[in-house]
């Protein structure tokens, strides 16, 4: 197969054989191909063990984090209040690659109002309305499509927006990244552009001197299934290029070609590195020698869409569907920074689908369609902020805006509540994990440092605790590494301070 000078990055499927063999679609300036790849999840049936009734499994209307809007409540001037954001992501899949890949989408309906752009815009522009998101990232706009009808379009609904720069105008690669932000809300305060993605940094409006920058990475990284080393290049790129400016809090969504729980892009995110990970994607090994030279990055990233939820309910995680039957889970994402110094909590989540029957009909007949205008569900949340320091992400990269403690002026109860106080701060990744650490540091009352002499099964209990130590600490993020190795400081210390007074 020749060489490619572009790969479309949305992943399309088709099942051209009696075995299903999937097959993804790439585009080359004027012609198409096809490339296989060994089969993954994406195929279901009707037997499928999602649920006894016909493969369809849903906590729609059963879980309270789902929400109809992305409506957040309005900022205010109370220093002590929460802070909330909403955003909302979606690839809308470009018009000319729909037009000149139709082979793709000979299952759809030829009555489905999907085949111009005149048609699929109403169905596009009312996706998005309803949504209400404070912030709108947008992947596969054509340039046109921007300056002519979003942007005029999202200007009426009171948001103000950005395109990626315009390199690639005139090219057949004429489409980019938009976003959108309420500028009662928001004020653009500056923009970084990439090839794969585009980071706008959006400042809070208000009269009081505690408002923050909230850079928003809106991203559509490379499609081909085999490129998950490129995938992480692009990401270690965006992250290294936030150090430029001032920032206090991030958000990193779009298009990520790849499954939430399977891939190395969403290991890297989530534990700051590859190193030392076996991970398969798309069904194939990636290679860690190449990933181990890839730079680590220090955010506390989580996704806003849970593995937990992906594994427990994945019909409920669809954000691709590329013809009947044939879906993939997770491959647009929601990702956030959160640790002790700004904790995040998800308030709401947007299902991608409205009811249970219009899951059905998605699945089953494939998309677009009648009432969906992309290949692409959205995906959107809420996330609110307990507002805590105003500290620069950037230090995070130097080493700084962790506080300083001098444990040996601290007295035992000092040292106490301030291990407890960045414990209920901390996000953990799971209830589990937190379990674990709370068991692993004894919360205050380790036997290493009993006066008396140690049982057989006091023994046994410390030299389990420090496997648990070494088995956890050696399986999260580095940002989040820190924060337990911080707590574990200050425990250690009053454990000492314990010990001077028992002596």
């Amino acid at each position: 197969m020749k060489q490619l000078s572009f790969i479309r990055s949305s992943l399309c499927y088709l099942s051209t054989t009696s075995k299903h063999t999937q097959m993804s679609r790439v585009v080359s300036n004027q012609q198409t191909e096809l490339i296989a790849y060994p089969e993954t999840v994406l195929r279901m049936s009707s037997s499928s063990n999602e649920s006894s009734t016909g493969g369809f499994s849903s906590t729609i209307g059963r879980t309270s984090n789902w929400v109809n809007s992305l409506e957040s409540l309005s900022p205010t001037n109370d220093i002590d209040c929460q802070r909330q954001v909403s955003i909302f992501s979606w690839n809308i899949l470009a018009q000319h690659l729909f037009d000149s890949t139709q082979k793709c989408y000979e299952y759809v309906d030829p009555e489905a109002p999907v085949f111009s752009w005149k048609d699929r815009f109403p169905l596009i522009s009312k996706e998005i309305a309803r949504s209400k998101a404070d912030i709108i990232c947008l992947q596969e706009v054509e340039f046109d499509v921007f300056d002519n009808d979003l942007l005029p379009f999202m200007t009426k609904d009171g948001y103000a927006g950005l395109m990626q720069n315009d390199k690639r105008r005139g090219s057949d690669h004429g489409y980019g990244l938009a976003t959108f932000w309420k500028t009662d809300k928001f004020r653009l305060s500056d923009e970084i552009h990439r090839s794969r993605a585009m980071i706008t940094f959006l400042e809070e409006k208000g009269e009081s001197l505690d408002q923050k920058v909230l850079a928003v990475t809106n991203c559509h990284l490379q499609g081909s299934p085999s490129k998950s080393t490129t995938r992480v290049k692009q990401l270690q790129n965006i992250l290294s290029d936030l150090r430029k400016q001032c920032h206090h809090n991030l958000l990193v969504c779009g298009d990520m070609n790849c499954m939430l729980n399977h891939s190395a892009s969403s290991t890297y995110l989530q534990f700051g590195t590859c190193k030392d990970r076996e991970i398969l994607e798309w069904g194939r090994p990636v290679d860690n020698e190449v990933l181990h030279h890839i730079k680590e990055h220090s955010y506390c990233m989580h996704s806003a869409y849970s593995v937990d939820l992906l594994e427990k309910y994945p019909m409920d995680y669809i954000t691709f569907v590329s013809a009947p039957n044939c879906v993939t889970h997770a491959l647009d994402q929601i990702w956030y920074h959160a640790d002790p110094i700004d904790s995040v909590e998800v308030i709401g989540l947007k299902h991608p689908f409205r009811s249970p029957q219009h899951q059905r009909d998605v699945v089953e007949n494939g998309l677009p369609s009648k009432y969906n205008a992309s290949d692409h569900l959205p995906i959107g949340c809420i996330l609110q902020w307990k507002r805590g320091d105003k500290v620069d992400m950037r230090s995070r990269h130097r080493g700084y805006g962790r506080r300083k403690y001098n444990t040996k002026k601290m007295s035992q109860a000092e040292l106490v509540e301030e291990s407890n106080r960045l414990l209920k701060k901390v996000v953990f990744d799971s209830p589990k994990q937190k379990e674990e650490f709370v068991f692993i540091i004894g919360h205050g009352d380790d036997i290493e440092h009993d006066k008396a002499e140690p049982t057989k099964d006091h023994i046994k209990l410390v030299r389990k605790r420090r496997a648990m130590k070494k088995e956890l600490l050696g399986s999260i993020s580095s940002g989040l590494k820190q924060d337990l190795e911080e707590i574990v400081k200050l425990m250690t210390a009053a454990q000492s301070k314990k010990q001077e007074k028992i002596s």
